[in-house]
């Protein structure tokens, strides 16, 4: 396999042992180590292992059982899931985004020229997180401009994925629920079940408190539910957090 030693690697993210990289500043993709053969969070082969050139986006790194040595055993292009439920007009490459801090895990606070504040990004860095991209995206869509939640801003795409994540608007000056807090969020969640939504994962940082006003977030593992019994338990699930927050 012919390589490449002058190329610009960048560490993306990682997850158990595969790794999403960023190749020359423009091409992401995503490696799998073979188990065991690196301590866990080490990405130090970046530094000293050639990778091939050409077009792909996967591959699988490997050690040499004579020599000992690391290496690209295959790689290969793929279709990697992206995001079905494309319903915003706004698309936006991830490269775009100024990173100006982190919310968590695949959760960014950027600034882009689209925008003339910061917005907040949310993505899936592996396939294997794109359900509850999907998820979100889609309890977004339901709830477009009923207020229950933050201002959802557009798509966020990767170059041969497609949709990895969205866009959301920033709650300024908001805080998590606080027991003084329950009337505004049980009229939030009301309305969230109102819209045949079961939010799936109440706690008090679901809840974004403005002025008054309540703001449910999270939705990557609600679902569509009419059973107003479900309704009432997460609601008495709610009252339960709140007095013991």
């Amino acid at each position: 396999m012919a390589l490449q030693t002058n190329r610009k690697i960048q560490h993306l993210a990682t997850l158990n042992n595969q790794f999403r990289l960023l190749i020359d500043d423009n091409h992401v993709v995503y490696v799998t180590v073979e188990p065991g053969i690196l301590p866990r969070g080490d990405w130090s082969f970046i530094d000293f292992l050639s990778f091939p050139p050409g077009d792909w986006n996967r591959g699988h790194i490997s050690k040499n059982r004579r020599t000992g040595s690391l290496g690209f055993s295959s790689i290969s292009y793929d279709s990697v899931p992206g995001v079905e439920n494309i319903w915003h007009h706004t698309y936006i490459d991830h490269l775009e985004f100024e990173r100006i801090g982190s919310l968590g895990r695949n959760v960014c606070i950027v600034t882009h020229p689209f925008f003339h504040y910061p917005v907040i990004i949310k993505f899936a860095s592996f396939p294997c997180e794109i359900d509850y991209i999907e998820t979100e995206t889609t309890m977004y869509h339901r709830l477009h401009g009923t207020g229950i939640s933050p201002g959802f801003l557009g798509h966020v795409t990767e170059n041969n994925r497609g949709v990895i994540g969205f866009v959301l608007q920033i709650i300024t000056d908001s805080r998590p629920a606080e027991p003084r807090d329950l009337t505004i969020c049980q009229d939030v969640l009301a309305r969230l079940h109102t819209q045949g939504i079961m939010h799936g994962n109440i706690h008090k940082d679901s809840f974004l408190v403005q002025e008054g006003k309540a703001f449910l977030i999270d939705f990557g593992i609600s679902y569509l539910c009419d059973e107003g019994k479900e309704h009432e338990i997460e609601c008495e699930h709610l009252e339960q957090l709140l007095a013991g927050a």
